[in-house]
């Protein structure tokens, strides 16, 4: 009897994540126009992935003054989407080499709470992040 090992889940590693998204065929045709001929279609979204989020952070001076200024960017009433503004805010400042404890401090600095109304702990941070 031969055995086949059990895969959880084939969308993700240890890098990366798996993600399906369509994309309607006039867009298709558009990108191919525009993207080079021996550039694969997934670096070219990727690329344009990141030119969209760098569009976003050039936007503001400086990573220092995006850091110093955050509290503009999170002006809500909606708990949900303040845990959007909170997750969002944490990856930026884990991409930027912040600590899990760092970035609990600068959310309650920013006196932003968890979903369940508590100050942020390095642990609230780690779990929002994964």
């Amino acid at each position: 009897m031969q055995k086949y090992p059990i895969v959880i889940n084939t969308n993700t590693n240890l890098k990366t994540q798996k993600k399906n998204i369509r994309f309607e065929h006039e867009l298709l045709l558009e990108i191919e126009l525009v993207k080079a001929k021996k550039q694969s279609f997934s670096s070219w979204v990727k690329q344009a992935c990141r030119n969209q989020i760098n569009q976003r952070y050039n936007s503001v001076e400086s990573v220092r003054t995006l850091d110093d200024n955050v509290e503009d960017l999170v002006r809500t009433d909606v708990d949900a989407t303040l845990d959007n503004e909170a997750k969002a805010l944490a990856l930026y400042w884990l991409s930027r080499g912040l600590f899990h404890q760092q970035i609990s401090n600068k959310l309650n600095k920013l006196e932003m709470k968890t979903m369940s109304g508590h100050a942020w702990t390095r642990v609230a941070v780690r779990s929002l992040c994964k």
